[in-house]
Parts: C-alpha cells; structure tokens; sequence
C-alpha cells in the first residue's frame, strides 16, 4: 500500500497535478429505517409529476422480490406502479455541512435484471435554499444491473450552503420497484498535499 501511495504520488506531481486526500468526518445521517414502516422523523416523500409515483418504507419488497440490505425494512420507489415519467422525491431532514466541506452520500441500492429497457432511476439531489431549487449530484442510477442484487453507492456533494437537504429523486419508466437502504451522510474534506 505505501508503495502504491508512494507512486501516486510521484506521478501526480510529476503531472503537476496536486494530489489530495479525503478525510472523513462526523456521519450526520446514519438511517436503516428498521424501526418502522413509516418514515423516520423528518423523512418526506413528495410527489412530482403523475398520480401514483411515491417513495415508502417496506418489509416485504416485491416486484422484483428480494429482502432488505439491512432486514427487516427498505425504502421503496413504486416504479412498478407508477406509468412512465412519474416521479416523486424524497427528502431527509436538514444538515449542516461546516464551510468548506463535502457531504458524502452512501447507500445500498437493489439491482435486477427485469425489464431491461425500462429505465426506472434515482437521481441523488440537494438543496440549500430549503426545497425551493434543486441541483442533481452525479448521475442518475438505474436500477436495471446485472448480477442482481444491492450495490453500494457513493455520491460527493459540494453544497455551497451550510444548511442542506439531500433527496433521493425517484423516477419511474413503469418497470421494476427500486429499492434503497441504508443511507448514510458524512462530511468530508480534501486536503491537499504540500511540500
């Protein structure tokens, strides 16, 4: 490992590029939603376009079956359900990244390989003008994968404001439901390397 590091580091300077390393922080949201099927505390569910499309907590995911990352209770987008282009977005409740910092977004998401041309997705998005505007972070994830299964996600956001909501922005193109657990958020910093 220290060799690898150390080549890295040599060739980014060589580069003249400035290498960096991120340093994690404090978790400001650690959620399994186990305790319930409703929603923790400060946990919304909004509905955007179209007349179904809506996020849930389950302990019985179907379409496509499987259990919860972390038994007994899972998020849920019914895409399934929800015709083509319904979306809804779900919120968490406000955090405060300090100045300068990154937010970290990291959660399990369940993939299948059912309705391949249907490209049911989440999309991770903040907001720091308090749900007025909206600013998508990384792409989109669709659920269709292959293997099936849960897969981690890692999402960085750089929020130009201290208080923050992130959502998870369900869209439907009427295939599979799409599955999300075990969401957590941390603040990070890059600090750069000096001579």
């Amino acid at each position: 490992m220290k060799k690898l590091l150390v080549f890295i580091l040599t060739v980014s300077l060589v580069m003249g590029i400035t290498p960096a390393f991120e340093v994690f922080g404090a978790t400001l949201i650690d959620e399994k939603f186990d305790l319930s099927t409703d929603f923790p505390t400060g946990w919304v569910s909004t509905r955007l376009t179209g007349t179904t499309a809506v996020w849930s907590v389950t302990n019985a995911p179907t379409s496509p079956s499987c259990k919860a990352y972390s038994e007994p209770n899972c998020l849920k987008f019914n895409s399934y359900n929800a015709s083509s282009t319904q979306s809804a977005r779900l919120t968490m409740p406000a955090i405060t990244v300090p100045t300068g910092d990154m937010a970290v977004v990291s959660f399990y998401m369940y993939h299948d390989t059912g309705y391949s041309s249907n490209n049911d997705r989440i999309q991770v998005q903040y907001s720091t003008d308090n749900g007025i505007t909206w600013t998508s972070a990384g792409s989109a994830i669709s659920r269709y994968a292959s293997p099936a299964g849960w897969k981690q996600h890692t999402v960085s956001i750089k929020p130009q404001g201290v208080n923050v909501i992130i959502g998870f922005l369900g869209i439907s193109e009427y295939g599979y439901n799409i599955y999300v657990d075990d969401i957590s958020v941390s603040n990070a910093s890059y600090i750069p390397v000096t001579d």
